[in-house]
């Protein structure tokens, strides 16, 4: 979670109040997360839906904190796309790799 906030303060220039709202979210986020998860009344589906979910309320409660300068930089996903490192496959290198005959 602090490295996750580090490099959101470092793109987004987050200012110390910010950044304190954003813990905050991020705490809140892993709490939640772990409820679900560990909620033996829901299905396999409905721990995804919910994840989901509490993923977008999320990316609306960060982007409450930030100024619209910051908006245009916040890219929720990003981690998403990281590239692989030199010399590493790709998860669709992998894909494609064991989906061959």
């Amino acid at each position: 979670m602090d490295e996750r906030v580090a490099r959101l303060t470092k793109v987004l220039q987050l200012n110390e109040a910010q950044r304190s709202a954003l813990k905050t979210i991020l705490e809140q986020r892993r709490q939640e997360f772990w409820r679900i998860r560990h909620d033996p009344s829901l299905s396999g589906s409905e721990h995804i839906a919910r994840g989901r979910a509490l993923e977008q309320i999320i990316v609306e409660q960060i982007r409450g904190v930030l100024n619209e300068e910051q908006k245009t930089k916040y890219d929720p996903l990003a981690v998403r796309r990281v590239e692989p490192a030199p010399g590493q496959p790709s998860v669709e290198d992998w894909l494609n790799a064991t989906s061959k005959p």
